[in-house]
């Protein structure tokens, strides 16, 4: 495929077929309209020629005739042409008509159809003129004019037989009512295909959406609806399948850090009783330094095994009034914690589904990492369309960019940004991470431009989704 045309081609599979099966739809409903059109042209044309015939017939029975004989003839045609809702007019003039054939009306080729009628029947050829004109319109059509067809043929003995025969126009309001029927039935064609397409491709979708959260957080996604076509259901089989495989690994690491921690818990309290009988106080300080530090990461270790899991019901919750309680915990304990001017609310409640201690947890983790790391820390609330951003701002020195992920992986700290002496075990972001995750939502870091640092936490709007 050409990059000029990758420029127009859509990149979702639902919209490839979508648009593959459109243009498809297009296709035949094009020749749908062309098989219509030519069908109206041919029936018009078909119209005009048997009309013709007649004409033909008249003609070469006045062949026949002897001048009185031709005008009893055509006296005995006006009657049966009168009742007629188109009829036609026969004239026997002793002159050749002045006027010459125009062929710029499409009923004009009766010139050519004429001869070659007359020809078939082996009857000489005459001469033939023929022009289309408006003519007064007959009793039963009405005041105005018509536009007719004069045509006018030699009939051998210097006399002409004239003929005036009403141009059959197709309706063009219901030739137009025909062409807006196939442009209806092509919307709806391509409105059905549409959502055929799209059930089609829910399944798929909501797979993506499910590895998405598996991948942040494989411990509370739920298993996949087994619906859809075939091919669907075998995908969801197959990825539940895999989502039971990883949680239940997942559940023997927790549970071997947990008895891990819980076994460490005795000798480090029988190092302590033999630390307090150390003679030298300095050996022993440093000694209980280390100590309280393994203490300290294994505290931590169980504290992230912890996080990947809840038993926390979902609950709808105030953000603003949540988020401030919070903020005025954390001042009332001596921390340089405030909320921005434009943490107010405005009017009707800003709500949120999410599971309280977690997020709790979550925002106490990043508001202590702000205060810690820069003095004070700064909250402010929005409401950004589908999404509650709860943004915590320090003015500290930042994180490098290439580090913004990093500092989400367990046990990872900086070494240059930020002061390796403060303490922390690194587990502090990674925990709220997953504090943000098990509330359906996500954390993000990025530098502030006059310096410092803003973490982001976004959650659903329940305002959004009608409470």
């Amino acid at each position: 495929m050409s990059a000029r045309l990758k420029q127009f081609w859509p990149d979702s599979l639902r919209a490839q077929l979508v648009l593959a099966l459109l243009l498809e739809a297009a296709v035949l409903q094009g020749i749908n309209l062309f098989a219509v059109c030519y069908i109206q042209y041919s029936y018009g044309q078909e119209t005009r020629l048997e009309r013709l015939d007649g004409d033909v017939f008249v003609f070469l029975a006045l062949t026949a005739m002897s001048p009185s004989q031709r005008d009893e003839f055509l006296s005995s045609l006006s009657p049966a042409q009168s009742g007629a809702r188109r009829p036609s007019r026969f004239t026997v003039r002793d002159f050749e008509p002045e006027w010459e054939s125009d062929g710029s009306h499409p009923a004009t080729r009766a010139i050519e159809y004429t001869p070659a009628a007359l020809a078939e029947l082996g009857s000489r050829i005459p001469v033939v003129k023929g022009r289309a004109i408006e003519w007064p319109a007959p009793p039963n059509q009405g005041e105005g004019e018509i536009p007719v067809l004069q045509l006018t043929l030699e009939l051998g003995d210097d006399s002409w037989l004239e003929t005036l025969q009403p141009i059959h126009d197709p309706n063009l309001w219901s030739v137009w009512i025909q062409r807006l029927f196939i442009f209806l039935e092509s919307i709806l064609f391509s409105y059905l295909l549409i959502l055929i397409v799209k059930k089609a491709t829910r399944p798929l979708e909501r797979l993506g959406q499910a590895a998405e959260r598996f991948g942040h957080n494989p411990e509370i996604v739920e298993p996949l609806a087994e619906t859809g076509s075939q091919e669907a259901r075998e995908v969801a089989h197959s990825f539940n399948r895999m989502r039971e495989l990883i949680r239940e690994n997942l559940e023997v690491r927790n549970r071997m850090l947990e008895a891990m921690g819980h076994d460490l818990s005795a000798p480090l309290a029988k190092i302590k009783l033999r630390i307090d009988k150390t003679p030298t106080n300095d050996l022993r300080e440093r000694l209980s330094g280390d100590i309280n530090e393994i203490e300290s990461i294994v505290e931590q270790g169980l504290e992230l095994a912890r996080s990947l899991q809840t038993s926390e019901e979902i609950v709808l919750l105030d953000v603003f009034a949540f988020t401030q309680s919070i903020v005025d915990d954390m001042a009332e304990q001596g921390l340089a914690v405030s909320s921005s001017e434009s943490y107010q609310s405005q009017g009707e409640p800003i709500l949120a589904r999410a599971r309280p201690i977690c997020l709790k947890r979550c925002l106490e983790n990043l508001l202590t990492n702000a205060v810690k790391y820069a003095g004070v820390a700064k909250v402010s609330l929005a409401l950004r369309g589908t999404q509650v951003l709860i943004t915590v701002d320090d003015d500290g020195p930042g994180i490098p960019e290439e580090c913004l992920e990093k500092v989400f992986e367990p046990f990872f700290r900086l070494e240059r940004s930020r002061n390796r002496n403060l303490g922390g075990t690194g587990l502090g972001l990674s925990i709220a991470r997953n504090m943000a995750l098990l509330n359906n939502g996500s954390l993000k870091l990025s530098n502030r431009p006059g310096g410092g640092l803003t973490a982001s936490v976004a959650l659903e709007s329940a305002n959004a989704l009608g409470r």
